[in-house]
Parts: C-alpha cells; structure tokens; sequence
C-alpha cells in the first residue's frame, strides 16, 4: 500500500506541475501575467532552485564569483525559469555529470548560464524547442509535453530579457538567462 500511495503521490506531483505550466502558458500568451520586478541578488533565488533537486543537489555547482550587481526581475519568475532550466540540464547530462550554474555581467546586462554536458541542441533546432509541445529527441512515454522551454523563454521575455541557448565547450548545452541588470533608471 506505501508503494501504491508514493506512486499516486507522484503522480499527482506530476500531474498538478502539467496543469501549473498549461495555464502559466496560457497567461504568457494573452499578456496577462504581469511580473513584480525589483533588484534581486542571485543568491535569494538560487538556494531554493538548487535545494528542489533533493538527490540531485551533489550534481550542481557554482561559480557566482561575478556577482558585482543586481539582477532587475520578479524573484519567483526567475527562481521557475532556473529550476526549470537546471532541471533540463540535469535530466539531460550523464548521470554522474555535474551541472554548473555561473554568473557574468555584460554591460548593462547579467547572464545567467546553466551549463550542462548532455547532448546539446544543434544550432537549427534552438528556436524550434522553445515553441510549446516541442520535444527534440524525447519520444519516451515518460518524457514532458515539451512546455519547459517555451515557459522559461517567456518568464524571461517577460522581465524583459531573453533566453538564449548556446553550445557547451566540449560538448553539451548553455542556457543562458540574460536580463538587466538593476540601476537607478532601470527601476
């Protein structure tokens, strides 16, 4: 009966996430979703993204050694699109690959790059997998609906950046979250 009852609970877990990012989806489309953006530092969001990855917690590291400004952004927007991005590059690295999320400051920009060492995404197909319902590679039964990518792209355009996606040297994905970085006319 305990195995009976984990399975229904993950299940449900499951289930209720699908139904959370079918209606965030929804939203972002009709322009209803309005982000409560403020200077944030990464480390108010970056705990709890990592910490949500329970036994997978050993495979993600840092290097935030960059941090010199704040980022301009909704923290519960940009915690969703990390956990999401993270998450992709978990499920898609080798499994005793680690998963390495840094920080950089460009200008008047911070990116944010989660950075994996699966199979990457060929150049042709990066615009393609940000559109809903779209899977590369992924035809298990188990597998999303392909709404991970499309959400985080627009969480991020929402706070007025943008998600790129770039090659990993040495094979593999970067994500790359690159949103303003907060001023005095940025607020």
């Amino acid at each position: 009966q305990i195995v009976i009852l984990a399975s229904i609970e993950s299940e449900t877990d499951r289930l209720t996430s699908i139904v959370t990012n079918l209606l965030d989806l929804s939203r972002l489309e009709a322009g209803v979703l309005r982000p409560s953006m403020r200077a944030l530092s990464i480390e108010e969001v970056l705990p709890a993204v990592i910490h949500s990855f329970n036994e997978a917690t050993n495979r993600i590291t840092t290097d935030l050694a960059q941090q010199t400004h704040d980022i301009y952004a909704d923290p519960a927007l940009l915690e969703r699109v990390l956990a999401n991005l993270v998450g992709n590059a978990l499920a898609w690295s080798p499994p005793k690959s680690v998963v390495t999320v840094s920080l950089h400051h460009r200008f008047d920009e911070i990116q944010i790059h989660i950075i994996d060492h699966g199979p990457g995404i060929p150049p042709e197909q990066r615009n393609i997998v940000k559109q809903p319902f779209h899977r590369l590679h992924d035809t298990s039964p188990h597998g999303g609906l392909g709404l991970g990518l499309a959400i985080a792209d627009r969480l991020v355009a929402a706070m007025n950046g943008r998600l790129e996606l770039r090659d990993t040297p040495g094979g593999g994905l970067t994500s790359v979250v690159i949103l303003q970085a907060y001023n005095e006319e940025t607020a």
